[in-house]
């Protein structure tokens, strides 16, 4: 339990307060830190407590599981902070949303968002539009024709936030910051990981919602690049070859002080996003598409082999072939 040292050196009245933790497992966790604290006299003017924050921390959640990320204390320096298959929610963190951590790490996410209401909160005014008949339902049924037919009410959250980005941005004026999302006067990110599922699009999103953070737009990674690298392996959208940009991707490959200790590349453009309705078109179109990258990424694999890069690894799979 709970022990109070008497500092001799200092008033009488200042006490170290040591809080002992508990087994994970033990059912009473909370019940016995709340005796703990209680155990700690009235009379003390003063309160130390002797523990040391930590610097790296893990978080791993799930799909739509109340990501609670706002509940890290801010007096925690974070040097480094990972976050593990969080889906379809707002992260709330000033630790990311003002860069106070120096490393972070986005493992596994999806659709996370950097500003605008929770999950929770545009449910629940979507379902009060339903009532003032400004959006309609939708269902599926259940067992149709059955005893047991039901209909089953379908909510979105990802069509629900893509809706509320869209309508703070479709006008030309510069829609303003958050209040959680105005920086501090030191700004600590320097290291952004983002690995799997829709990296992209969640750069995209922080970058907008986090300017202070991110000022380099993604067709522009390339000038992010640490120039010590000896392997490059790059896989982008298609999309990449109608940027303003992409001429300059290839004149910077071409540029011996461009990675200058360059070996071995592996440079492929075969990520689809672009939404269609008929699949059949889809599968044609992004073939097209993928085809027309395929030949826009010869120049910059010229480019390489001029400058000496021994090993150029394109493929990905079977589509980047065509």
């Amino acid at each position: 339990m709970a022990s109070t040292d008497t500092r001799f050196n200092l008033n009488p009245h200042h006490h170290v307060v040591k809080i002992n933790g508990c087994p994970e497992k033990s059912e009473k966790h909370g019940e016995n830190l709340v005796a703990q604290l209680k155990s700690i006299s009235s009379s003390i003017t003063a309160l130390h407590i002797e523990e040391d924050t930590p610097s790296n921390t893990e978080l791993d959640t799930g799909i739509e599981e109340n990501l609670n990320d706002q509940e890290i204390p801010l007096h925690w320096h974070l040097e480094r902070y990972r976050l593990s298959t969080a889906c379809r929610e707002l992260i709330q963190s000033p630790h990311i949303r003002q860069g106070r951590v120096s490393h972070l790490i986005l493992l596994f996410t999806s659709r996370l968002r950097f500003e605008g209401p929770t999950s929770r909160e545009l449910v629940s005014e979507h379902k009060k539009a339903i009532a003032r008949s400004e959006a309609k339902a939708q269902y599926i049924t259940v067992g149709e024709g059955t005893p047991e037919e039901n209909k089953i009410q379908l909510t979105s959250t990802p069509e629900l936030a893509s809706k509320w980005m869209c309508e703070k941005y479709e006008t030309k004026e510069k829609a303003p910051l958050e209040e959680d999302n105005h920086p501090p006067p030191t700004i600590n990110l320097r290291t952004l990981e983002i690995l799997e599922n829709d990296a992209m699009d969640a750069f995209c999103r922080m970058m907008i919602a986090l300017p202070h953070l991110l000022d380099v737009p993604p067709t522009s990674l390339y000038t992010w690049l640490p120039p010590n690298l000896t392997t490059l392996r790059f896989r982008g959208p298609a999309s990449l070859i109608r940027s303003k940009e992409w001429e300059n991707w290839i004149k910077a490959f071409a540029t011996e002080e461009f990675l200058p200790h360059l070996k071995r590349l592996s440079f492929v453009l075969d990520l689809y996003y672009e939404p269609c309705d008929d699949t059949w078109s889809r599968k044609r179109k992004e073939k097209k598409v993928l085809h027309e990258a395929r030949a826009a990424c010869e120049p910059l694999y010229e480019a390489a082999r001029q400058r000496g890069v021994c090993q150029i690894l394109r493929q990905v799979d079977e589509r980047w072939l065509c």
